[in-house]
């Protein structure tokens, strides 16, 4: 008995580690003042974002909510082990898919064409 709680205990910690940095990255969303990356690794220009507190608000928002699957399966580990498991490979799988898909949608929503800067011509 004693093992199988060493094993949850490992668990717990190392997917609720996984989770924490997934919610640490909605809480530096939710501040940062630019619009937000997405792990693709590209910048996105304040330029063809049209509200970048809002845009940062929903990016925060999905990765908030994708942190919730790996601390819901630290937590299952202990209830039913083969459950936990399962969340986990949903999360690693689907959820990825589901990341993309909805940074897609956050994009579609607020993505404008880029200002143009006015230039003033010369005499």
């Amino acid at each position: 008995r004693r093992c199988n709680m060493t094993g949850s205990v490992i668990w717990l910690i190392c997917v609720c580690g996984v989770g924490l940095i997934f919610y640490a990255i909605s809480v530096y969303a939710e501040k940062k003042t630019t619009p937000m990356w997405f792990v693709t690794g590209g910048l996105i220009s304040s330029d063809v974002i049209s509200d970048v507190k809002e845009f940062n608000r929903e990016n925060a928002t999905m990765w908030r909510n994708y942190s919730v699957v790996y601390f819901a399966s630290g937590v299952l580990h202990f209830i039913d082990k083969p459950t936990a498991v399962i969340v986990l490979l949903f999360a690693c799988t689907g959820g990825i898919v589901w990341l993309f898909w909805k940074h897609s949608k956050i994009m579609q929503k607020y993505k404008c064409e880029p200002r143009r800067k006015v230039t003033k011509k010369r005499k």
